[in-house]
């Protein structure tokens, strides 16, 4: 998806240190005859919405000769210098869910795209009935934004680092590792991951699922101090929540049966892990 406006160079079109008015301004200069016109608001609009506005994930509605084009933001802005003689160097990549005709859409949805004198207008006011339209799950949606309110998979830092005492230690993240992965296996099984914050608790993860949704906590030991802190951690944050989960417990490959059977007891599966060079396996129930 392009907007235009490509005689920008990539600086001034993607710079996060860019202000509104300096867009304006090189605007007016790069396109004179249309500054004359009074144009370059609509133009600086433009721009500045595609760019900095326009989220991964968000909804965009493009309405092109009698079709109204549904699409999902799928990547950051970026800037294609073959592409300014096709005036498409300013682009995001998208996923499509369906064009149809303006005149089939519902009344709503098509009274909201006509928006005479603007380059692009927000639709947050006809927003449930597009994700009706497209027969996306109202609530998945509202859990995503407020994920993404909270920083959306607030992962752990992934490097090592030096505690300094009598001789240096150096200490590896374990768990943030075997967080990542998992994040990672789940994610290539096309499940949606998150770790939102809840009065200011975090689960290590669950996934947004309206039919089989899954809560996880992992552990880098098999101690009965390990056990017992997954098991109330996983039953304190499905209240937490307030809604009923398939718990998991993560931890390493050697938990004995007896373990296992008491987890059951409480519905809670368990899931082994190896660690392999820089990676881990997952053994599924």
């Amino acid at each position: 998806m392009a907007i235009g406006w490509s005689e920008l160079e990539e600086q001034t079109a993607l710079g996060t240190s860019i202000t509104k008015d300096e867009l304006r301004q090189k605007l007016a200069t790069l396109y004179p005859q249309l500054a004359a016109k009074g144009r370059i608001t609509h133009g600086t609009n433009q721009v500045w919405r595609f760019t900095r506005e326009l989220k991964i994930g968000d909804i965009a509605i493009v309405p092109h000769f009698g079709k109204a084009h549904f699409l999902r933001v799928a990547g950051e802005p970026t800037y294609l210098p073959h592409k300014v003689k096709d005036d498409t160097a300013i682009r995001r990549d998208i996923s499509k869910f369906k064009t149809i005709a303006l005149s089939d859409l519902p009344e709503p949805i098509r009274k909201a795209l006509v928006f005479r004198g603007h380059a692009s207008v927000t639709l947050a006011h006809v927003k449930d009935a597009v994700l009706d339209f497209l027969g996306i799950d109202t609530a998945i949606v509202a859990e995503e934004e407020r994920a993404a309110r909270a920083e959306k998979l607030m992962r752990e830092t992934m490097e090592s680092y030096v505690i300094p005492a009598r001789d240096d230690v150096v200490v590896a993240r374990k768990h943030a590792e075997v967080l990542d992965a998992l994040i990672r296996c789940l994610e290539a099984k096309g499940l949606k991951v998150v770790n939102t914050r809840t009065a200011g608790l975090a689960p290590d993860l669950y996934t947004l699922c309206t039919t089989d949704p899954l809560l996880f906590e992992i552990k880098t030991g098999h101690g009965s101090g390990d056990y017992l802190k997954a098991l109330g951690q996983l039953l304190f944050y499905e209240k937490l929540r307030k809604r009923s989960y398939r718990k998991m417990l993560v931890a390493p490959a050697g938990i004995g049966q007896q373990p296992k059977s008491i987890f059951a007891d409480f519905n809670i599966g368990v899931i082994e892990y190896i660690e392999a060079g820089n990676d881990f396996s997952f053994s599924w129930p």
